[in-house]
């Protein structure tokens, strides 16, 4: 039987950036999600978050944190890093 986890980011979740996302790197930042555009469960919603550490190439979030600590990312740049209520957890069935 293998172990799988479907992670469900939420408002208010901590997480660390991966990637490049529209042309800025977000690898090695943390930051808490402040608002998502969509469904959390579909892998094109979007994500704004909150950065911890300013970057003069990020922004305000239009209005809804600090300038040059908001960037909005799709979950495949995202990583939970605390808060682990929001990471639920299944078992794949084999059928015989």
């Amino acid at each position: 039987m293998t172990t799988f986890r479907l992670i469900t980011f939420k408002v208010g979740m901590r997480v660390k950036g991966d990637g490049v996302h529209d042309g800025i790197s977000v690898s090695g930042n943390t930051g808490k999600i402040i608002r998502l555009d969509g469904d959390p469960d579909d892998e094109w919603t979007m994500y704004s978050v909150r950065w911890d550490k300013e970057n003069p190439n990020f922004h305000d979030c239009a209005g809804r944190c600090d300038k040059n600590h908001g960037w909005n990312v799709d979950r495949k740049h995202l990583t939970p890093i605390s808060d682990e209520q929001f990471i639920v957890e299944w078992e794949e069935v084999k059928k015989k």
